[in-house]
């Protein structure tokens, strides 16, 4: 069981790895913008990126 927590901790690290380098575009094209608007931009930026199924 530990082995499993193991893997599926990697597979967050590396899809905080590829967010880690978009972020600070999407925080430049979110900022000013109401949450709503901003939350939306950002789940769209993440598609692709993060992944939906870990």
């Amino acid at each position: 069981m530990i082995h499993a927590n193991e893997a599926r901790l990697q597979a967050y690290m590396e899809a905080a790895e590829e967010w880690a380098k978009v972020w600070p575009q999407v925080e430049k094209e979110v900022e000013g913008h109401p949450l709503l608007e901003a939350h939306a931009m950002m789940a769209a930026r993440a598609q692709g990126i993060l992944p939906f199924l870990v």
